[in-house]
């Protein structure tokens, strides 16, 4: 080594010490933040010089988990495992520390990660995480989405095992946006405390763009409507300070959202929206259809729909926003009083009734499609199916933590009435069960007991004990009978 180089890693050295020093003046003061900053300094020096001990100091000088900062753990846990790997093969002092402090560290609240993972070269993971890339890509259709959870995984996995934090970030952002539209608010909430922590490391502009913009749609999640102007205004300045394109659009979206939910601004809004959406498919009319609804321009709205419902099928089953488009269809086919298309509709959701309309967790949540498919069954004239759709939204509204869409269920299950109507009322409920009567419809509508299982989200043996009750009940001796006797309670 010349001596120049000598010198430039000396003082590299002599830099990372500094910080390292610093971080321990940061920790004493009380600011676990700023010295996890320092340590992440004296880290990066660490890796360029290729000194294991450097990145071990760094890793481990915070003790163990620290209450109010689990954003750091997941990058904490990286740098000891980058440290474990740099390290030379076999037992050692250096190596114990690592592996016990990686033992202790995650309190409970992350996965202790494995120690070791299959080693990947540079080029091998370049390759990897591409063929990954575009497997994410080609399973963006809602069928897919288990498919498309496990890839992300993988990503996350496969880049963070060589150390690239953009793919780990990236394979994290899909995760959550897989785990929104799944409805499983715990892990999407556990996801983002370590994507935080992964971006920290990562130090990107537009990557603290990104998570300014979660921070956002998740406060609209949560109904807290005072939080989400500012919140929106600090994800718009980043993305301006980052240069990131999509940003205006995305805030275009977020503030379209909120402006839905106060009824301020609509006027201003559906001018920036119909601007913005110059250059965007047809399709995407329907959010301007929206606005124009809530502003009481029913008109308008309705001439948007007579030029998108001849195409309902045209929305690309693998673009993420489909869910959106065809719930938006919906709505709009029901303020036209569309029954053809919204029968249509229906059919083209209900293989999707166990998801959430959240197309990305970058964007404002839309609700259960149960939601609103028990909108469409209820338009429809299908009392029983759509209080099973309303009951489904309404738990998963909880479970996702929507407020303001675990009272939209409510309001619509009220506006249904009782569940036991008397006959005289022409109920499907008597002398049925909710459940029966949701089977006792789709037997009606000449279903074979498979596509009903599907269609509930239940057992094909389920559906056939629920045939057999309906038989038993309604003295009647086979699935025509059903049929005749469902349509005369739909004519009566």
């Amino acid at each position: 080594m010349s001596s120049d180089n000598t010198a430039d890693g000396e003082a590299l050295r002599s830099d990372a010490l500094a910080a390292l020093a610093l971080a321990r003046d940061e920790l004493a003061r009380g600011s676990v933040e700023r010295a996890w900053d320092a340590c992440l300094s004296a880290g990066g020096i660490g890796r360029e010089l290729g000194d294991a001990g450097l990145v071990a100091d760094a890793a481990t000088l915070i003790p163990g988990p620290q209450i109010g900062s689990h954003h750091m753990t997941t990058a904490r846990q990286a740098l000891c495992l980058e440290a474990l790997r740099m390290l030379d093969p076999g037992p050692s002092a250096q190596r114990q520390r690592l592996e016990l402090y990686l033992a202790g560290l995650s309190g409970g609240w992350t996965e202790r990660p494995a120690v070791t993972a299959p080693f990947l070269s540079e080029v091998q993971a370049d390759a990897v995480i591409l063929e990954l890339r575009a497997a994410h890509a080609a399973a963006m259709a809602p069928a897919r989405l288990a498919e498309r959870f496990e890839i992300a995984t993988r990503v996350r996995d496969t880049a963070s095992a060589v150390h690239r934090d953009d793919d780990t970030a990236w394979g994290m952002l899909w995760r959550l946006d897989a785990l929104a539209q799944l409805g499983r608010r715990i892990e999407l909430n556990t996801e983002f405390i370590e994507l935080v922590g992964v971006i920290r490391r990562l130090d990107s502009p537009q990557w603290r763009w990104r998570v300014a913009t979660i921070r956002s749609a998740l406060a609209l999640l949560d109904d807290h409507i005072d939080d989400v102007p500012p919140l929106t205004a600090e994800a718009a300045r980043l993305g301006v300070a980052a240069g990131v394109e999509e940003a205006a659009f995305i805030d275009l979206v977020l503030r379209s959202n909120l402006a839905l939910r106060t009824g301020d601004g609509l006027p201003g809004i559906e001018e920036e929206v119909r601007r913005a959406l110059a250059d965007a498919p047809f399709q995407a009319q329907s959010w301007r259809a929206g606005i124009l609804i809530a502003l009481g321009r029913r008109d308008d709205a309705l001439e948007i729909w007579r030029a998108l419902a001849p195409h309902l099928d045209e929305v690309p089953l693998t673009a993420m926003e489909w869910l959106l488009a065809t719930t938006a269809h919906a709505e709009l086919s029901i303020v036209a009083h569309d029954q053809r298309s919204a029968a249509h509709l229906y059919e083209m959701l209900s293989p999707h009734g166990n998801l959430h309309v959240m197309p990305t967790v970058m964007t404002p949540y839309a609700g259960a499609v149960a939601l609103y498919l028990g909108d469409l069954a209820a338009f429809l004239g299908r009392t029983a199916s759509a209080r099973a759709h309303y009951e489904t939204a309404l738990t998963s509204s909880q479970d996702m933590h929507a407020p303001a869409f675990s009272r939209r269920a409510r309001e619509a299950i009220a506006l249904l009435g009782a569940p036991t109507s008397p006959r005289s009322a022409r109920s499907l409920l008597d002398p049925l069960s909710l459940r029966e009567a949701e089977v006792a419809e789709l037997v009606g509508a000449g279903m074979t007991n498979r596509e009903v299982a599907q269609r509930l989200f239940l057992s094909e043996r389920t559906v056939e004990n629920h045939v057999s009750s309906i038989l038993r009940r309604l003295g009647l001796p086979n699935r025509t009978a059903v049929a005749a006797w469902v349509s005369r309670h739909h004519s009566a």
